[in-house]
């Protein structure tokens, strides 16, 4: 009974840190999206000549 506790609570506990972990994954991954659009709008404006379209 113990030995089944323990099992049960160590795979709450693992499962639990993975769910943490994508979240923190996810949400980084979201900011380096944002960052990098906002770079390409604000090197376009300030930086890189204009392309000619073909």
């Amino acid at each position: 009974m113990i030995r089944q506790r323990n099992v049960r609570n160590a795979t709450f506990a693992g499962l639990a840190g993975v769910l943490a972990f994508a979240i923190v994954v996810y949400r980084q991954r979201n900011k380096i999206s944002k960052e990098k659009n906002a770079a390409k709008v604000y090197c376009s404006i300030f930086y890189l000549p204009k392309q000619p379209k073909n």
